[in-house]
């Protein structure tokens, strides 16, 4: 199977707002709840902003997910990404996109990235792990994990 990071576009756009709209999906990416005009507002300032880049993600070149980093800041980046069609859950995909994501982050010359995984999102803190983030942090109010890696 073939996964890619491809242009976040209005096709996935949509997808993104069934996907985030999925109770599952949206507790284990811990997503707020918006409007679709609130959606679109935000996709139209997408090019205007420097401390969020998104990506879409296929597999095969079918839609899937997205991914990328947020809250950016001189050479640090929080990470995130989520597979929204779950047929492609438990097939090892997700691995694959924390080595992809971290790659990114280093041609994007950034030293550090974090994550911030809720406290019951196990596949994502496990994946974190693999790819070489520590625990920093535990924000028991919000229910979320800081992890931390350094990019050599």
């Amino acid at each position: 199977m073939k996964i890619e990071f491809v242009e976040f576009d209005e096709n996935i756009l949509s997808l993104s707002w069934e996907w985030l709209n999925d109770e599952e999906t949206k507790y284990l990416t811990n997503a707020s709840t918006i409007t679709k005009e609130e959606q679109l507002e935000w996709f139209k300032n997408l090019k205007q902003r420097n401390e969020y880049i998104i990506w879409g993600i296929t597999a095969d070149n079918i839609p899937i997910g997205a991914a990328g980093f947020k809250r950016i800041i001189n050479d640090t980046a929080h990470v995130f990404w989520y597979i929204g069609e779950k047929i492609y859950w438990g097939k090892g995909i997700g691995e694959l996109i924390a080595k992809m994501i971290s790659q990114k982050g280093k041609e994007l010359g950034f030293k550090i990235l974090f994550g911030e995984p809720i406290i019951e999102n196990y596949r994502s803190i496990n994946l974190l792990f693999k790819e070489g983030y520590k625990i920093i942090d535990l924000n028991k109010e919000k229910g979320f994990y800081i992890l931390k890696k350094n990019i050599e």
